[in-house]
């Protein structure tokens, strides 16, 4: 399931805090590795012959949307759910505001995998923590990110969102600027420490986390390992794409009996 084996990598630090990796601006769509950031408003054709061009060269492991609010996801829409239909790679929807209930049922049904929530503060906003509760009830466990400005003062908010099925994330991005390398070292020790903690399922979230944050993962398998790691995000993707299936059905049978 991919569980977490994270390790620190201090030279990272310095890099990561000097030109930290930010989200997609809306239009805006690029590569990196084997992360793809898309953008809002983007129109859904000639998007997806560019990503089909570069998929084929190379497949993509994660396409990362970023929605300022929930009307930018609704114009993205048609496009999260063309490239859920065509490629393989899984799709993380970051929200910069917490989005309504229906919205998150909506993003899920479209072909949403993973669904990112702010959850800043010691103190979250009641919004947020409603949204993080909603998207835990639709999405599977360990697929709904609450993240954090990467700093030690978030480090009591890790445990309370893990406790929860939520993966907390750190974002460098968010720092302003204000935290140390030594700040950033502790906060990110402590991240790694609460994903082995809890067990946290990271395998969909893997080529974002080695690409935006100081944290890496053991050397991939080769020979037989390399096979049975492939069979795995097979098995991974199958299983959630039925568990989609499934749900969407029911909500469909619910509205019919309703006389909706």
């Amino acid at each position: 399931m991919g569980l977490a084996t994270m390790n620190l990598d201090p030279q990272k630090i310095y890099r990561l805090r000097s030109a930290p990796v930010t989200p997609a601006v809306p239009g805006e769509l690029r590569r990196v590795d084997q992360v793809f950031f898309v953008g809002a408003d983007l129109p859904t054709r000639p998007t997806l012959e560019t990503i089909f061009e570069s998929d084929c060269q190379c497949p993509v492991d994660l396409f990362w949307f970023d929605f300022s609010d929930d009307e930018a996801y609704l114009g993205a829409e048609e496009l999260v759910r063309q490239i859920k239909r065509n490629f393989r790679g899984f799709v993380l929807g970051r929200f910069e505001t917490p989005p309504a209930h229906g919205l998150i049922d909506r993003a899920y049904a479209a072909g949403l995998d993973l669904l990112e929530i702010p959850a800043e503060g010691q103190m979250p906003s009641l919004a947020g923590e409603a949204a993080l509760e909603h998207a835990c009830s639709v999405f599977p466990r360990w697929s709904v990110v609450g993240s954090l400005a990467a700093h030690p003062r978030s480090l009591p908010r890790l445990d309370a969102l893990a406790e929860r099925g939520v993966v907390p994330m750190l974002s460098l991005d968010d720092t302003g600027g204000e935290a140390s390398e030594a700040d950033l070292h502790d906060a990110f020790q402590g991240l790694a420490r609460c994903w082995r903690k809890y067990r946290v399922a990271l395998k969909p979230l893997r080529p974002l986390i080695e690409l935006a944050t100081p944290l890496v993962t053991p050397p991939r398998p080769r020979g037989l390992g390399a096979l049975l790691d492939k069979v795995d995000d097979a098995r991974l993707r199958t299983a959630s794409d039925l568990r989609r299936q499934l749900r969407v059905r029911e909500v469909e049978a619910s509205f019919e009996s309703a006389g909706l």
